[in-house]
């Protein structure tokens, strides 16, 4: 259905970019969850984050328009 909101998984999502253009492409409502083995890394991926402009809110990243959450959690990935 066009304009339902999806869930979207990005592995190995740092530095960050990639999370920020799949957040500008996908429906209001949707959620991009990012998961990354490295906390350095993920360090300069919310920075990233931030600089895009989109406001950390109680452990998610949520943007005012276009409403989309962003989840960020620091875990092997492969497992």
């Amino acid at each position: 259905r066009q304009g339902s909101s999806v869930r979207i998984l990005d592995l190995c999502c740092c530095p960050g970019l990639k999370l920020c253009a799949i957040a500008d492409q996908v429906p209001p409502g949707s959620t991009v969850v990012g998961v990354d083995i490295s906390e350095q890394r993920m360090a300069l991926c919310r920075k990233i984050i931030q600089k895009y402009q989109i406001e950390a809110t109680r452990g998610s990243i949520n943007s005012s328009p276009p409403n989309v959450k962003i989840q960020l959690y620091c875990q092997d990935g492969t497992t």
